[in-house]
């Protein structure tokens, strides 16, 4: 099965790229990439989901692979990144641009926040939410994940996967993880 990829200016000023696949008549999914990742981390399951049916749109979200930047991005006031503003531009593709009622909410990582923000927004358009790898703001999990010295860091090391100077070259040469993990227990 192939993909096909569009990209489509949604009201909220973003030029969105996705990828579908599917009947557009089946119930719809939409998965939402971690970071810093695009659609193509989903490119394993599109196929599969589509012939189980099931309608799917994998889009990038904003400032992410193909989609364009915010339009405040140099704006000192709005950035345009928080979970809201990128959850508003994916739902005015699904719901807007490509007519889909309803959705089931698929995310990981960061975009697990996004479908989150969605889910809560544009209640009424959402069949179902799946959201992993994450911690919720808003929820006890996220303050204790982001505040207490017991957790911060070791669970949470994602959140600040890319703060170490020397992370590329550890990723870049497998010979060198004790030079990656001990960097980490020094943040």
């Amino acid at each position: 099965m192939s993909f096909k990829h569009n990209t489509a200016k949604v009201s909220t000023g973003i030029d969105v790229h996705y990828v579908e696949a599917g009947d557009p008549s089946d119930p719809c999914v939409i998965l939402i990439h971690g970071y810093p990742q695009t659609w193509y981390m989903y490119r394993h399951v599109i196929a599969d989901m589509a012939k189980a049916g099931y309608h799917i749109i994998a889009p990038d979200y904003r400032g992410a692979g193909q989609t364009s930047l915010s339009p405040t991005q140099d704006s000192k006031e709005d950035t345009g990144y928080d979970k809201f503003s990128m959850a508003a531009d994916l739902h005015a593709l699904y719901k807007e641009v490509l007519g889909v009622d309803k959705a089931f909410i698929v995310g990981i990582d960061i975009g697990s926040m996004v479908a989150t923000a969605l889910a809560l927004k544009y209640r009424e358009d959402v069949i179902g939410l799946f959201a992993s790898e994450c911690p919720q703001p808003g929820t006890k999990a996220y303050e204790i994940s982001t505040t207490s010295d017991v957790w911060k860091y070791e669970r949470v090391y994602h959140f600040f996967f890319h703060t170490g100077k020397y992370l590329i070259l550890a990723l870049c040469y497998p010979s060198l993880p004790l030079l990656f993990w001990s960097h980490l227990a020094i943040l």
